[in-house]
């Protein structure tokens, strides 16, 4: 069985901005360089949010925006470098020309994806996470936390566990 097919899930409930920080400051903290996170949602839904909170941790003093126009921007970090595509404007059959490749499995840096859809074909056979965040009314989001591959599988499951301990103390 390949490696991208296995998978685990999970729901969080981001009550506000600083929920959603929280979770990606939680996942930053797991990363070693190389990983590739997949983040899927409506517009207004958090994902360049997440990433700045993400690039924030990792150490970068510039933060991103949205790469909307850019498709891609490096973000240099203290810990790991953040590559930060969106890929908002574009379909399968434009991802081969835009060098993609060159970026994945940096060891330095983590690439993540804003309307990644097009561009999952190139991890198929590649372990990954994937975030997809939803509106829940006024403030609130729900994130689905999956990792594809045995050590993203194990890191979701550790921030499930954190993120459940730390919700206990903060009612």
């Amino acid at each position: 069985m390949p490696v991208a097919r296995l998978k685990y899930s999970s729901i969080f409930k981001l009550n506000s901005e600083e929920d959603t920080g929280r979770l990606a400051r939680m996942l930053s903290l797991a990363l070693e360089g190389g990983e590739v996170i997949l983040l899927g949602g409506v517009m207004g839904s958090g994902k360049t949010f997440f990433v700045r909170a993400m690039a924030r941790k990792l150490g970068s003093k510039i933060l991103p925006n949205s790469a909307s126009f850019n498709i891609m921007r490096s973000y240099k970090g203290q810990k790991l470098n953040v590559h930060h595509f969106d890929l908002f404007r574009l379909e399968e059959k434009h991802v081969p020309y835009l060098g993609i490749e060159e970026f994945l499995g940096d060891k330095n840096a983590v690439c993540v994806f804003e309307w990644g859809r097009p561009a999952r074909y190139l991890f198929s056979d590649s372990p990954f996470f994937e975030i997809e965040l939803k509106l829940a009314g006024e403030n609130k989001r729900r994130a689905r936390m999956s990792g594809v591959g045995q050590r993203e599988m194990q890191i979701v499951r550790e921030i499930k566990k954190k993120w459940e301990k730390t919700d206990l103390f903060s009612r």
